[in-house]
C-alpha cells in the first residue's frame, strides 16, 4: 500500500506531496518536513560536513546479556499485567515464517529493545524458540578516534 499526503515546507512553505510508504518512499528528496527543492539543498550542503559519528550494534554474551535477558523477561511479565487489566500493548512483531516441510508450524521473529542501567538492548526471539534469545547493545563510534560508548537517547 502506498501512502501520499500533503505537507508544507518547513523552510519555503510551499505545498508538496509527501510519500509515507510504498515504492519510492526511500527515495533522497522524499521528506516529510522540506520540500523537494529545499531537502536537495540541504543535502548538497550537508554533503561537505563529514560524519563525525556513526550508531551500530554490538553483540553481548555473559551476564551483560543473563541482565537484558532477564529485563526483557519483566517487561513480557509487565506487559501481561497491563493485557489482563484491559490495558492496550503495543509491540512488533515481524512477518512470520513458514516451514515449507510442514506449513502447520509457523514461527515470528520479534525485536524488543530494553533499557538495563542506562543502556539499549535489543533482544531477538523466535515464538517457537527456534533459537536461543540474540542479545545485542546499541553503541556509538568517534570516527575520528574510534573511541566507542553506549548510545544514549536524547529526549
Amino acid at each position: 500500500m502506498t501512502t501520499h499526503r500533503l505537507c508544507h515546507c518547513g523552510h519555503c512553505h510551499v505545498c508538496y506531496t509527501f510519500q509515507a510508504s510504498g515504492p519510492g518512499c526511500n527515495e533522497v528528496l522524499n521528506n516529510k518536513s522540506y520540500c523537494p527543492d529545499c531537502m536537495e539543498v540541504i543535502l548538497s550542503a550537508l554533503k561537505n560536513i563529514p560524519i563525525q559519528v556513526e550508531r551500530f550494534r554490538e553483540r553481548v554474551t555473559g551476564d551483560e546479556r543473563d541482565s537484558a535477558i532477564l529485563a526483557f523477561h519483566d517487561l513480557k511479565v509487565e506487559r501481561a499485567k497491563k493485557a489482563a487489566a484491559g490495558d492496550l500493548v503495543i509491540r512488533r512483531i515481524f512477518a512470520p515464517l513458514f516451514d515449507m516441510n510442514d506449513g502447520k508450524i509457523i514461527a515470528t521473529q520479534r525485536f524488543e529493545r530494553v533499557m538495563v542501567k542506562g543502556i539499549y538492548y535489543i533482544i531477538g526471539t523466535w515464538s517457537d524458540n527456534r533459537e536461543p534469545p540474540q542479545v545485542e547493545r546499541e553503541m556509538e563510534r568517534n570516527l575520528q578516534t574510534g573511541e566507542v560508548w553506549p548510545w544514549v537517547e536524547i529526549t
